[in-house]
């Protein structure tokens, strides 16, 4: 929780990632400032103008003096990496929390990495393990049919604790499809036939 760092959330469609932005910005927000944007078709630029309340065409330094002149955790998701992203990722000196449903490109990232300055957690770290699932089930038969089922996707094994019915085969299908690009899919497609 310290100014400097970068948090990437990696993951499909249904694995909490606003869920877990927005309950570490509750923890944080007595003491930090929280602005949050979903990149949705805009440019993060033109975003964060509109957000900061400064004129379009603003210099990229002069914006990001005015996001960080106070400790603020910025939350941007649904990053799909074609975004111009480095200009912010080259200067935190706040907290800056990402999330996307696929890997991001930016070059920025490694130096990140290599500093110790970037959490990245990704479907396998944010999926219940086997053990969250029986703690949320409190039936460990339902618990482990779920969990098989889901492998710990989070929404369907939510769902699945709430209705007490086992996760529907076909909407896990639709999902998958729906949170993947059409070449990942294909490539889903593909490794699903071999042994």
């Amino acid at each position: 929780d310290s100014a400097g760092y970068v948090v990437w959330l990696e993951a499909p469609y249904g694995y909490g990632k606003s869920v877990l932005a927005s309950q570490w910005a509750e923890r944080l927000e007595s003491e930090w400032r929280i602005l949050w944007l979903s990149s949705g078709g805009w440019e993060v630029k033109v975003a964060l103008e509109k957000l900061l309340e400064l004129p379009p065409e603003t210099p990229w330094g002069m914006l990001l003096d005015d996001l960080w002149k106070r400790p603020t955790l910025l939350v941007i998701e649904d990053l799909e990496g074609v975004e111009d992203l480095n200009p912010l990722l080259k200067d935190v000196r706040g907290l800056l929390l990402i999330a996307s449903r696929n890997t991001l490109p930016y070059h920025e990232l490694p130096r990140l990495k290599t500093q110790q300055r970037l959490v990245h957690l990704q479907a396998k770290q944010l999926a219940f393990t086997p053990d969250e699932a029986t703690s949320l089930f409190r039936d460990e038969q339902r618990a482990k049919q779920a969990w098989e089922r889901s492998q710990g996707w989070s929404l369907p094994l939510h769902f699945s604790a709430l209705t007490g019915e086992a996760p529907d085969a076909e909407a896990l299908l639709e999902g998958i499809q729906e949170s993947l690009s059409q070449e990942a899919w294909n490539e889903a497609l593909f490794l699903a036939t071999l042994p």
